[in-house]
């Protein structure tokens, strides 16, 4: 809560998109499996259609995703890219940006669940040193 108060404006993005993935396992999902990924592959346009094949992939594997309306999931993709917009993980070419964690976040983090630095478009080796 002290990094929401007194913390920059990235950090309060960074808090408020964990916020995010704590709250929804497919958004955590969609950061960690397709936006940390495209990330490291060094791909880093995020397009619609990744939203798309990676909803597509967990409506075979949940039913109740298959059932959500074309114009529902259009509104799910045009909120996420928003969220991710406003927490600088996307840019507003659509580009993913590499997180830049302050000490104090990652030591919040850490305290909490080291596996969450993962939701952030961050190194491998940075995600090894910040979670030993």
């Amino acid at each position: 809560m002290e990094i929401l108060r007194d913390g920059s404006r990235l950090e309060q993005g960074y808090t408020l998109w964990l916020a995010i993935c704590k709250r929804y396992q497919f958004i955590r999902e969609f950061a960690v499996e397709v936006v940390r990924e495209k990330y490291l592959r060094l791909d880093y346009p995020l397009a619609h259609e990744d939203f798309d094949i990676f909803f597509n992939a967990r409506a075979d594997w949940h039913a109740e995703v298959e059932k959500i309306e074309p114009s529902t999931r259009a509104k799910l993709r045009q909120v996420l890219f928003h969220m991710m917009r406003d927490a600088e993980i996307l840019s507003s070419q659509g580009l993913i940006v590499p997180a830049i964690l302050t000490p104090r976040l990652i030591a919040a983090m850490r305290e909490d669940a080291p596996a969450n630095l993962a939701i952030f478009p961050v190194s491998d080796a940075d995600l090894k040193a910040w979670t030993q």
